[in-house]
């Protein structure tokens, strides 16, 4: 009888690991060191992720599926085709998403001093 061993698998990718910050009530940001990888925002349709560059990645169930969505690479092409409504709205939340990032950040300065 014989053992089979799987050799040992080496991962090529070195991407250092997403950190998470909640910033305001039902908005969280992931970042890594030098790049910003994306936002997810509660919503009463679930977790919206929007990646690092304000475009939506989709709708999850959980929190956990929407940071999945934004570290693991996409699996299929963005739908060119989606309606005006949909680019607003992503628009919209980027926007939120930096604005309450920047009232955080500038909320932790004013305590520190």
């Amino acid at each position: 009888m014989f053992d089979t061993v799987a050799p040992p698998t080496t991962t090529t990718d070195t991407a250092p690991p997403v950190t998470w910050v909640t910033v305001d009530r039902g908005l969280v940001v992931g970042s890594r060191p030098g790049e910003y990888v994306g936002s997810i925002e509660h919503a009463p349709i679930g977790h919206v992720a929007i990646d690092g560059a304000g475009n939506v990645v989709g709708r999850f169930d959980s929190l956990a599926q929407a940071k999945r969505a934004l570290v693991s690479p996409p699996r299929s092409p963005r739908n060119e085709q989606e309606p005006a409504w949909h680019r607003t709205a992503q628009r919209v939340a980027a926007a939120t998403g930096l604005l309450s990032a920047s009232l955080a950040v500038a909320a932790v300065v004013i305590t520190a001093v």
